[in-house]
């Protein structure tokens, strides 16, 4: 999937994209969860505290 798709599908803007892919933009719960969605894949939580995927 290419930048702009992704930025059509998500409303997050290309250059937040960008920045996100060359670690220079921080990937929030609410970024995370709308890429979750549109890339089909499950939000985990990373730090074993039990807690379930976000909703």
């Amino acid at each position: 999937m290419t930048q702009v798709a992704l930025t059509d599908a998500t409303g997050i803007p290309t250059r937040h994209i960008s920045e996100m892919e060359n670690g220079k933009h921080l990937i929030g719960k609410v970024m995370a969860k709308r890429l979750g969605e549109v890339l089909a894949s499950g939000i985990k939580c990373s730090c074993k505290c039990g807690e379930l995927p976000l909703t």
